[in-house]
């Protein structure tokens, strides 16, 4: 599926008059700027995650030190209440979610919620990474793929053609 049929089949109003869409992948590959395009397109509202990251959490990524699940379970509670919180009226949220038991996580609060995976050649997000020093996340966590049962779409985020339409 190319990006804006992806685009238009994750966020169709017809299909889902208001709903909950987290915009997901690595570090650099977009999901901040994509995230909030999408959202203004659509009249929704967009959360950036990584606001909701605890001091610890921050402390940790600033330090170049990969959060590990237990640090990720409170944060990932967060977003779920606040994704439930948008959906009626339509909410955006950026957010790595690169394994499986995050995106269920945050599903187990917005049961319909959507996801579109940017996908990015690791080269090409390490580059927009590079000046983020102080900003080190998913260092070393592997990407858990889309599971044949789990709703969604991907999306090659540096697609030129990606626009909403």
């Amino acid at each position: 599926m190319d990006a804006p049929a992806a685009l238009n089949a994750a966020t169709n109003p017809v299909a889902y008059p208001a709903a909950a869409v987290v915009v997901m992948g690595v570090s650099g590959c977009g999901k901040t700027t994509i995230g909030q395009l999408l959202a203004d397109h659509l009249n929704w509202q967009f959360i950036e995650g990584d606001v909701f990251h605890s001091d610890g959490n921050r402390a940790k990524m600033q330090a170049g030190i990969p959060l590990t699940d237990a640090d990720r379970h409170t944060w990932l509670n967060v977003l779920g209440r606040e994704l439930a919180a948008g959906k009626d009226a339509g909410v955006v949220l950026s957010c790595s979610a690169l394994k499986r038991a995050y995106r269920q996580q945050l599903r187990d609060f917005v049961p319909d919620l959507r996801f579109i995976w940017l996908d990015v050649a690791r080269e090409a997000a390490q580059t927009r990474t590079h000046e983020r020093v102080a900003r080190r996340v998913e260092t070393g966590e592997r990407k858990e793929h889309r599971h044949q049962h789990e709703d969604g779409h991907v999306l090659d985020a540096l697609d030129q053609r990606m626009q909403c339409t």
